[in-house]
């Protein structure tokens, strides 16, 4: 059995760590009060078509979503990425978004910084989900048929050179991923 004065040790102790325990919710609360947004890690997003694909070491692609399938073949295509990374991002990565054609000529190209323009990838915390959108306008010229979206990252710091892109294990064909969905293009 305890002696008083363990118990009295006790008891302060137990009201000290209420007290800082108060005093983290406090300013916990205080940061959400000054309008400081929730960690994006803590915060789940909703992906519309899941599709697993890793990019380098450090980086996957969750998924995507893709505006209407059935365009003009001068229509324009609305597409957004879903990244994560799973480490420490090593550079500002550009991603490449390209539509081919039903004989496999490019219809349309888009290279940009990842993360929106508004968070670069260096920046990404690991585990944070990135959405990514992109507009892309095809050439008027194309032929009506079934299109194909593509998508990879560049390495600035090394000449522009594609990251390693992997699905299903197995490292893809030209470093790019293509994106489970096929746009068709009217006549």
């Amino acid at each position: 059995m305890a002696d008083c004065g363990t118990q009295r040790m006790s008891r302060r102790r137990l009201v000290r760590g209420a007290l800082l325990g108060a005093l983290a919710l406090s300013l916990a609360t205080a940061g959400c009060a000054q309008g400081r947004p929730p960690d994006p890690a803590q915060t789940p997003v909703e992906i519309p078509r899941r599709q697993a694909a890793r990019l380098g070491d450090a980086i996957h692609l969750l998924g995507f979503d893709l505006g209407p399938t059935m365009i003009q073949p001068s229509g324009v295509l609305e597409l957004t990425l879903y990244w994560r990374a799973d480490g420490p991002v090593p550079s500002d990565y550009v991603v490449f978004v390209e539509v081919t054609g039903p004989t496999g000529q490019v219809h349309a190209y888009k290279e940009r910084l990842a993360g929106d323009d508004h968070l670069s990838p260096t920046q990404w915390r690991v585990g944070e989900t990135v959405v990514d959108s992109y507009t892309l306008a095809l050439r008027g010229d194309g032929p009506p048929g079934f299109y194909q979206v593509w998508v990879g990252m560049l390495d600035p710091s090394d000449g522009m050179r594609r990251l390693p892109a992997y699905g299903n294990g197995q490292r893809l064909a030209n470093d790019a991923i293509r994106l489970n969905m096929v746009i068709e293009a009217e006549p």
